[in-house]
């Protein structure tokens, strides 16, 4: 999504004036005809449309995304910038996880699959600088479609990184955690932790108490 990426939802009963009022809107940044197109369908469509992202609808709504927060504004209370994690949704999946109200994919740069693949934590050497990881949580509902039961994701949660660099974060054991809840309602992401210590106090006391022997790295490379 662009970097003025805002989304709008707009939902209105009088269709006519919904109609009318939406194309004024749109005018300057989407084709009237791919709006009216739009409008015909009995079905849920998205088109990706110029500096429109998605012009999404059905026989009685339409969404319409444009404009919205620019998650790679955000910063961590301790200055950690998700820009800093920019195509993290594409990095490889590490492992993935399951709780009891919702599921989880680990993600890793491409420094921190090499560190898995040179032996990392079996061969007892330590991440390296530049290594770093996401964690994508949403909550998860059945898959109705499925012959079996499995819970599939759902709603998206947040996403929490770490990231490795020793000069960077010395309090951490060279560690930076950063996370962002993700508000489906407004369409953005609001950072963790009330102040900078956040990352020190919360964030690597955990790690400490359950990974300090990994490097404080919970999750192992699952076999593919």
């Amino acid at each position: 999504m662009p970097s003025s990426e805002r989304r709008l939802f707009l939902i209105d009963s009088n269709k006519a004036e919904f109609e009318s009022r939406t194309r004024a809107r749109l005018s300057k940044v989407v084709s009237v005809g791919a709006f009216d197109k739009c409008l015909k369908l009995p079905s849920r469509l998205v088109w990706s449309h110029n500096s429109v992202d998605t012009v999404t609808c059905n026989s009685f709504h339409l969404a319409l995304t444009f404009a919205a927060q620019d998650r790679f504004t955000v910063k961590s209370p301790n200055g950690i910038a998700f820009s800093e994690f920019k195509g993290y949704d594409a990095w490889q999946v590490i492992a993935r996880s399951q709780t009891e109200d919702g599921v989880k994919a680990i993600v890793g740069n491409a420094a921190m699959i090499k560190a898995y693949n040179d032996g990392i934590p079996a061969n007892g050497k330590a991440v390296p600088d530049g290594a770093a990881m996401a964690k994508i949580e949403w909550s998860k509902k059945s898959n109705a479609a499925s012959p079996y039961a499995v819970a599939v994701p759902d709603r998206l949660k947040s996403v929490s990184f770490m990231m490795k660099d020793a000069k960077g974060f010395p309090d951490t054991d060279g560690w930076g955690y950063a996370q962002f809840a993700y508000d489906s309602a407004a369409g953005n992401f609001k950072p963790f932790g009330n102040g900078p210590a956040f990352a020190k106090t919360l964030c690597h006391q955990c790690h400490i108490r359950g990974a300090k022997a990994s490097d404080f790295v919970f999750t192992s490379y699952a076999p593919r």
